[in-house]
This record gives structure tokens, sequence and C-alpha cells, in this order.
């Protein structure tokens, strides 16, 4: 089983699809008539919807999802999360929350962030001990 693709609602999906595609170093395309956004690399996308009445959640409140990604090593997790808070720098002012949370233990390493609506995302790395 491959993912495919991964549906978000949200209230400003240009502001999203941005932010996505600056993270996962991918391409913005429409995404037929109805106004979606694809978020897209080789293997999978993110295709962003603009939220009607019955996807809309609390402006301030925390989403009830959460994205974990596994990295292969701590290099490309550390570069990541360089790369995400120099996101945040250049966007000042883009969300609430943006500092990265980062938890290392002897296993793994590991950040969190929330996205401009308060989703949930978790990069992580396993620990290789050589």
């Amino acid at each position: 089983m491959q993912l495919r693709r991964l549906r978000l609602f949200s209230r400003k999906p240009i502001e999203l699809a941005q932010f996505l595609a600056e993270v996962f170093d991918y391409t913005i395309q429409p995404a037929g008539q109805n106004g979606s956004i694809e978020v897209s690399g080789e293997d999978w996308s993110f295709l962003i919807d603009t939220a009607r009445a019955e996807h809309l959640f609390s402006i301030d409140g925390e989403r009830d999802v959460e994205y974990e990604f596994l990295l292969n090593s701590v290099d490309d997790l550390e570069d990541l999360g360089h790369k995400i808070e120099f996101h945040f720098y250049r966007s000042k002012g883009l969300s609430p929350g943006k500092d990265l949370v980062w938890e290392r233990t002897s296993d793994e390493s590991c950040f969190w962030l929330r996205d401009p609506e308060g989703r949930r995302w978790r990069f992580s790395s396993t620990v290789n001990e050589q």
C-alpha cells in the first residue's frame, strides 16, 4: 500500500499550499475547475480545497489530526528544521506558534510544528549509533 494524496480543507488554501510546497520542496498547480490546489512531489501530493461551512473548525483551536513523517537521517531532519525556521522567518507573522519544538532521546530526534491553520506536523529520524 502506498500513500497517494492527502486532501486538506483550508480557509486560506493558497497560504497553506505555499507553506507545504516550501516544507516538502513540492510544486504548486491548479487542480480542476473548483479552485482546488495540488501541491505535488514525485510519490504523492496534497490536494487543498477551500473549506466550506461543514469543514470549518475553530480558528484558535487545535486540530484533531496530526501528520508524522520519518526522515532518513538526523542530518536530513536538522536540515529540514533549518529550512522551516527560515520559512517562518521570511513569512513573519504567518501563524501563531511558529517555533519548532525539538525532542531528542537516545533512540530518536524529532520536532513538532503547526501549520498556519493549527494542524500538527511531526518530523522524526531514528538515531543510529555508530
